[in-house]
């Protein structure tokens, strides 16, 4: 019984480590030279780097370019995160 628990656990954890990420079935964008892909989170206005803790883990959001963000409108996060 408990090899069997495992065994589905172990089944598990891979999907739903993957369904976590809201963004996952967007790609980053390919900018240009001196550009680089940013999340917006949509319903804040604000976008994150990558590495920071919410690039890509909102519940609202999408790849662009930092250029395009700032173009709509768009802000960096303010604590870094």
């Amino acid at each position: 019984m408990r090899l069997t628990t495992l065994t589905f656990l172990a089944l598990l954890a891979p999907a739903a480590v993957h369904a976590y990420t809201p963004g996952s079935s967007q790609t980053e964008p390919s900018c240009p030279k001196g550009d680089r892909p940013v999340w917006v989170n949509t319903r804040t206005s604000v976008y994150h780097y990558r590495g920071m803790r919410w690039y890509g883990h909102t519940k609202s959001g999408k790849y662009i370019c930092e250029k395009d963000a700032q173009a709509e409108g768009d802000r960096v996060t303010r604590n870094g995160e």
